[in-house]
């Protein structure tokens, strides 16, 4: 019953219109470190190795994908289906994914390297 940005009146837009460009802008950046990861592998495949396999290539940008998507714009989507009034999970799988962010860094760029 108490919202601080009660949708009837159109309030709700405050949040969800800054929120809806965030994550277009992670999505641009996504694609653009994505692309460039792309070009500097290949370019490096071609000088290392002659001709890379190219579903090797492609196994490499999925999960180049993979471990950017989380940091890029995943919570954000999350958190325009946690706008609704009817959709609690996705409010708490928002809030539990922003907090845990640090760690999928540290797992997935740490860890991993």
């Amino acid at each position: 019953q108490a919202c601080w940005l009660p949708p009837h009146l159109g309030l709700i837009w405050a949040f969800v219109g800054p929120m809806i460009l965030i994550v277009l802008v992670d999505a641009v950046l996504l694609i653009i470190s994505v692309v460039s990861l792309h070009c500097t592998k290949r370019k490096t495949a071609k000088l290392v190795l002659g001709r890379q396999p190219f579903i090797k290539l492609g196994m490499q940008l999925l999960k180049t994908v993979v471990i950017l998507l989380p940091l890029f714009c995943f919570t954000w989507i999350i958190g325009l289906f946690a706008v609704a009034p009817e959709a609690q999970v996705f409010a708490y799988i928002f809030i539990v994914s922003n907090t845990l962010q640090g760690l999928f860094i540290f797992l997935l760029h740490v860890v991993r390297n």
